[in-house]
Order: structure tokens, then C-alpha cells, then sequence
């Protein structure tokens, strides 16, 4: 903390990993000013500084006192450097922030485990350090979480409005999810039956021994790739399906330009 003009008293975690307001809620409640910020809870007084928090003396009984009494204990030798300006810093490291110390902590709390499957979490490692363009990664990344804005998720967002505009733009037989449009789609079909046949494998086969109606999302659709392909699917296999897409976005752009 600098001057104390950038930081709002109550609100803020300008002292400590905490706000004051989780940490005193009772006297949050009652303080008349919750906005307030830290410059101007206080005043100089006979060059010493004098935190002036808000709080009304009178009702300071019971565990309001006990609460005001742990308060002023923290805040006695805190005040404001007025020849300094108020800056974040990342308290996890006094260096600063960095990606790396980010997901450092994010894996600590476990939270990597929530990308779900093993499955998944093989296949993203194996994007992220894979030699290909890093809009492919990207993209490879939204297709895997499925979060690519295909029409069915724009339509139930309310993006596009009637429900004949989540259809696929291609065959406009089904609803454009990611498992229609990088598989089950007849015109995509044709596709993979050729790259399938670069492997001395059937596509239709594969497709007829697997619950074609389970292949909803990208997830869905590479473990059916790589089981089919007896895992000879590697990364550049994503750079494949992004050149589909956009081909596919493509060729529907002049379709509807020449009609």
C-alpha cells in the first residue's frame, strides 16, 4: 500500500491475503462507510496517523467490541506512505506474477483434476507440446473442452435465434454439435472414409461397431478416432481438423455468395 487511494478499506485485500470485510463481518455491517477507501479512514493527527474506519463507538459491546479491539490491534502500526503510490503485486511471490507460479498454485489445489477424464488430460498435454501453429493448439483446446461455438451452443445461449438456426449448415439435417460436424455429418463422411482408407481401415465399420448416438462432443469424437486408428492419431491430427473446419466454412460462404 501506497498513499492509500486506489484501495477501498472494507472491500479490498490491501493488507494481508484477505479483506477486512470476510474477515470482521459484523463490523462490516455496521460501518457507515463500506466504500470508503483507505485514505480516507484515517486522518494525520500530531504526525501520527488515526484510523477512522467508520464504525459508531456506541454500539461497540459484546462481539463488536472484541472484533473492534482485534482490528485496532492490526491496524496500530499500519498507515499510509503518502510518497508512494498504491500497485498489485502477487503475493504468492515477491518476484511478481508469472504463468508459471499460476499454475503451480492451480495444481496444488488439485484443480487440474477437474479437466476430467485421464483420457482428456493425456490428450491436452500431448497438444500443448506438440509442433504445430499455436492457433491449432487453440483451437485443439476449445475442441477437447468443448467449448467451440458451434450453432446448437450459440442457439441455446441465444446467439441465434430459432431453432432451425442451429441446424448444420452443411447437410441441414441435425443440429450442429461438435460430434455431428467433425463426424456424423454425410457430408463430413466423405471425408474420413478417404483418410480411413489411407490406414487399410473401413470408416463405416468402425462407425457401425460404435454407439454413434454416445459421439456428442470432441472428446467423444478423438477417443473414437484413436480407438479406430489403433491410436496412430497424433498431433497433427488437429491441425487436420482445423483445416476441415475452415474449408468447411469456407465452401458455405461461397454456396451462399453464388446463390
Amino acid at each position: 500500500m501506497g498513499r492509500g487511494n486506489s484501495f477501498l478499506a472494507w472491500k479490498h485485500c490491501w493488507l494481508g491475503n484477505i479483506s477486512l470485510k470476510l474477515l470482521f463481518p459484523r463490523l462490516f455491517e455496521v460501518c457507515s462507510f463500506p466504500n470508503a477507501l483507505v485514505i480516507n479512514c484515517g486522518l494525520w493527527e500530531n504526525e501520527g496517523w488515526s484510523w477512522k474506519v467508520g464504525v459508531d463507538s456506541t454500539l461497540l459491546v459484546g462481539e463488536l467490541l472484541e472484533d473492534w479491539k482485534e482490528l485496532t490491534e492490526i491496524l496500530k502500526d499500519v498507515k499510509p506512505c503518502m510518497n508512494e503510490v498504491d500497485k498489485l503485486i502477487w503475493w504468492r511471490d515477491v518476484e511478481g506474477f508469472s504463468v508459471r507460479n499460476a499454475f503451480k498454485r492451480l495444481y496444488s489445489l488439485n484443480a487440474v483434476n477437474h479437466i476430467g477424464s485421464d483420457f482428456r488430460r493425456c490428450e491436452l498435454k500431448r497438444l500443448w507440446k506438440a509442433i504445430i501453429p499455436c492457433k491449432v493448439k487453440l483451437f485443439g483446446w476449445r475442441w477437447i473442452l468443448g467449448a467451440l461455438p458451434t450453432r446448437k451452443e450459440l442457439w441455446h445461449r441465444g446467439v441465434i435465434l430459432g431453432v432451425e438456426g442451429s441446424f448444420c449448415p452443411l447437410c441441414e439435417l441435425e443440429e450442429e454439435f461438435v460430434g455431428h460436424l467433425f463426424l456424423k455429418c454425410c457430408k463430413v463422411k466423405t471425408i474420413w472414409k478417404e483418410v480411413f482408407s489411407w490406414f487399410g481401415v473401413d470408416f463405416d465399420d468402425r462407425l457401425g461397431f460404435s454407439d454413434i448416438d454416445a459421439i456428442v462432443t470432441g472428446e467423444d469424437v478423438l477417443l473414437f478416432l484413436s480407438n479406430s486408428l489403433d491410436g496412430r492419431v497424433k498431433s497433427s491430427f488437429f491441425a487436420f481438423i482445423w483445416s476441415l473446419r475452415w474449408s468447411m466454412e469456407i465452401g458455405y460462404l461461397e454456396c451462399h455468395i453464388v446463390d
